[in-house]
């Protein structure tokens, strides 16, 4: 074979593999993978690079002849692991038949993605890949169902072997009328809308939150602004904390788009909740908001935190649970109904927590009558917001639900 050098020499005789070339490739190929998965940057993977031909300069030739910079860094995952794994991926899918597509928008600077992912069953279980990445500014239900389309077709995918499509629940996405899932499964007969039931029950507990007597969201969001803009508040915060020798504890911020920031912040406020109140309802602190010293003072605020910790608890561990990578349609039937199951519970039994309970049997009773209706509205008005998602697949999560519960069970 006939090759040329860096100097172009002709070289006539038959080019060996090289053992360290190799080697060190596949050092590079592990070294940069392993930053791309753990999210490091091109300009620290490069300088790190510098470190490891420092320090094994002596001892390693692989790390000796090591280069990774910024644009190897880059070219290797584009260039050649992306490729491979994208290729692995679309052979085990053709080869499983069956397939789920998934689709969401992101934004990155002005330029507005949606990735493909695809989920299959593989020889050694549930499976998830990347298949593309769309750049398209145009969100409406058609152009989306359209780029899909193209995705599918240039993955050489069996149409018929779609099952579900799966993304939030916009009305573009998941809508009754126009949509793009509408769009599929008019193609489609029997096609699974797959919901995403993280924003389901986020969105319920968002929805009902009007039923309270107490805007929470908003008392949360005007102590955390009050607290973390000065550091002299900081300070006088902490001598509250020291007198009844507490350890001081950051409030969190409750961001109303975020998951599961609501529960975090009560619990936080909940634990530190008599420094805090002190502090809020000290009259010689001229510079506290009247609205939150109101609310400090009032134990019906106090009740409502209670409830919400005691319920949203019960709401956050299927909000977990839900996010974790190997989650099945058979999970999701198992999760939904055992939130179910237990919310309702509170229902019959009218317990809203010992802490609730407890203040409720000390304030006066039309109040306390007035609120424990509040709670029961929110729980009924949060039941009926998931079943109206839930109901819709629930005949077929039903039919499937029973291989969670052991091969001996379907007997």
């Amino acid at each position: 074979m006939k090759s040329f050098t860096i100097n172009r020499q002709l070289i006539t005789s038959t080019m060996k593999p090289n053992k360290e070339i190799e080697e060190t490739a596949a050092a590079e190929g592990a070294f940069v993978y392993h930053g791309v998965k753990h999210g490091y940057s091109y300009l620290s993977q490069q300088c790190t690079t510098n470190v490891l031909k420092t320090t094994f300069s002596s001892s390693s030739a692989i790390a000796k002849s090591m280069s990774c910079g910024r644009t190897k860094c880059n070219s290797i995952p584009v260039n050649v692991l992306a490729p491979y794994f994208t290729q692995k991926v679309l052979t085990e899918v053709k080869e499983a038949y069956f397939y789920s597509i998934m689709f969401d928008a992101s934004n990155k600077g002005n330029t507005k993605f949606f990735p493909v992912c695809v989920q299959y069953f593989s020889k050694i279980g549930v499976k998830k890949g990347i298949i593309d990445l769309i750049d398209d500014a145009d969100e409406s239900a058609t152009n989306i169902f359209e780029n899909l389309m193209t995705v599918i077709k240039k993955s050489g995918f069996p149409f018929d072997g779609l099952t579900s499509i799966g993304a939030d629940n916009t009305n573009v996405n998941m809508g009754n009328d126009h949509s793009v899932y509408t769009l599929f499964n008019n193609e489609i007969e029997n096609l699974f809308k797959g919901n995403c039931y993280c924003h389901i029950l986020h969105n319920g507990v968002k929805w009902v939150h009007q039923q309270l007597t107490v805007d929470i969201e908003k008392f949360l969001m005007m102590t955390y602004a009050h607290c973390s803009r000065s550091a002299k508040r900081i300070e006088e915060l902490k001598s509250y904390y020291e007198f009844y020798e507490q350890d001081f504890h950051v409030l969190l911020k409750h961001i109303k788009i975020r998951w599961l920031s609501l529960y975090s912040s009560i619990e936080r406020l909940l634990l530190v909740y008599k420094s805090v109140k002190n502090y809020f309802t000290d009259q010689l602190n001229k510079e506290i908001p009247k609205e939150l010293e109101k609310h400090y003072q009032s134990e019906e605020t106090l009740c409502v935190l209670s409830f919400l910790h005691h319920v949203l608890f019960e709401i956050q561990k299927p909000n977990l649970e839900l996010q974790k990578k190997c989650i099945t349609a058979i999970d999701l039937n198992r999760i939904i109904i055992s939130l179910q199951y237990k919310l309702k519970q509170r229902l019959d039994t009218g317990l809203f927590g010992i802490h609730c309970r407890q203040i409720l049997n000390r304030i006066p009773s039309n109040t306390s009558i007035e609120l424990q209706a509040s709670f029961v509205r929110f729980i009924s008005k949060f039941l009926e917001y998931v079943d109206k998602y839930f109901s819709q697949n629930v005949a077929i999560l039903e039919a499937i639900g029973h291989f969670g519960n052991g091969i001996e069970n379907l007997t």
